[in-house]
């Protein structure tokens, strides 16, 4: 009787005991799917991580690859690090690399490569800047090609050469006025330009008139004028340089006169004698000029002699006299008598000069220099590339163009989902 009363009371207790151990065996099995995932996630995000890290250092590697084959004529000659190609080249170049590294490795697949070089042409000023300011501060020499050439002057006629220059259709101006009026103010030769790094690379690497530097064969024997002038001939731009020159020196010597209180009465009384009354003052202003003109060619001279004149004048290195200018309007005694200011030097000179009685200062290379001041930095540079594309064609490859050269590249590699940007530069 006991037993009977018993028995459903043990039925509720089996069907409660079973329906536990159901619920133990759904949260056990939901519990395992949970652990096996996070391992699943785990293992991925390890696996993601060490191929990030692979992707990293390996890509990071193949950049270098690509940039470890620069170009040996611009290194030795110029001085400059950058290496030809397009972008696809390089693409193919970066693929090859990822071959080696990962075509044995079954679980990884390189999906996508993308190169990109427009932003590091050698032909972008900043970029050759970069180069030049690298080459000075190191050092670089130029190493000579061929043998250099006697008295032979060249110009570039071609017109396929003319118009594949860096420069072409690149207008510029000189900036002559500004130039002199800063040297009025006092400034030196070393503060006048704000492009030091760049001019030292020219006068280093580049020829000019009178200096060859050991530099070997070049197309032009008058690359500095070149840039100065712009001119596509030895010829003219060694013209054009000494007019320049003859300018600067014509309006400081001008300067000078205007301020030297005992030679400007001396010309005004010259000026009363020939015009007198009020066109006095149009005669004296025209005798200055003749005056300061004729000894700027002579200053000329003593440049293209060898010799030194400096920027802003003292009397005693003023050379021609008044007598030497107005004794004789042709223009014969300036060339053939000594005055109270100078002594003739002309026999036997390639440029024949009358000399002061101090002779000091700055040189036909300090000249250059002071011209190069006065040309934007932008000229400079694309002038820079005209010759080194010129004489890359000249002594080394008839095809080479600079444009097709970089200093560096920008990369994109995707790998199994995993995508990472690279920039590799000299």
């Amino acid at each position: 009787m006991r037993r009977r009363r018993l028995q459903p009371l043990l039925n509720v207790s089996r069907r409660k005991l079973a329906g536990k151990k159901g619920s133990f065996t759904v949260y056990a099995l939901m519990l395992f799917i949970a652990v096996l995932i996070a391992v699943q996630a785990f293992i991925s995000a390890a696996l993601h991580l060490a191929l990030g890290g692979a992707v990293s250092s390996l890509g990071s590697l193949w950049g270098r690859n690509v940039l470890a084959e620069y170009d040996l004529f611009l290194l030795e000659r110029y001085g400059l690090f950058a290496f030809w190609g397009y972008d696809t080249l390089v693409e193919e170049k970066l693929a090859l690399y990822a071959g080696y590294s990962f075509d044995d490795k079954d679980y990884i697949e390189l999906e996508e490569l993308r190169a990109e070089l427009d932003a590091y042409s050698l032909c972008t000023g900043e970029n050759l800047k970069e180069q030049i300011e690298e080459a000075v501060l190191f050092a670089a020499e130029p190493k000579a090609y061929g043998t250099a050439r006697k008295e032979e002057k060249r110009s570039l006629k071609a017109g396929w050469i003319r118009q594949g220059l860096p420069s072409c259709g690149k207008t510029s101006r000189f900036y002559l006025t500004e130039l002199v009026n800063r040297i009025k103010e006092g400034l030196s030769l070393a503060s006048l330009s704000g492009h030091a790094a760049v001019d030292a690379y020219i006068m280093d690497f580049f020829k000019h008139e009178n200096g060859n530097q050991d530099l070997g064969d070049t197309y032009f024997s008058c690359e500095v004028e070149y840039i100065i002038s712009g001119e596509l001939s030895d010829e003219k731009a060694a013209q054009d340089v000494k007019s320049k020159m003859r300018n600067v020196r014509n309006l400081l010597n001008l300067f000078y006169l205007y301020t030297c209180a005992e030679k400007r009465q001396a010309v005004m009384t010259l000026a009363q004698a020939l015009t007198p009354g009020p066109a006095a003052l149009i005669t004296q202003a025209v005798m200055m000029e003749t005056w300061a003109y004729l000894e700027a060619e002579n200053d000329i001279d003593i440049l293209y002699s060898g010799k030194t004149v400096p920027l802003l004048k003292k009397d005693c290195h003023w050379a021609l006299s008044l007598e030497n200018v107005f004794g004789s309007l042709s223009g014969q005694a300036a060339a053939a008598a000594a005055g109270a200011d100078g002594e003739n030097e002309n026999a036997g000179r390639k440029n024949p000069y009358i000399a002061p009685k101090v002779m000091e200062g700055e040189d036909q290379e300090d000249y250059l220099r002071l011209l190069l001041a006065g040309l934007p930095e932008e000229t400079k540079l694309l002038r820079i590339a005209d010759l080194i594309q010129i004489n890359a064609k000249y002594l080394y490859c008839d095809s080479f163009l600079l444009a097709e050269y970089y200093t560096g590249l920008n990369y994109t590699i995707r790998v199994n989902g995993y995508e990472e940007s690279f920039s590799e530069t000299y």
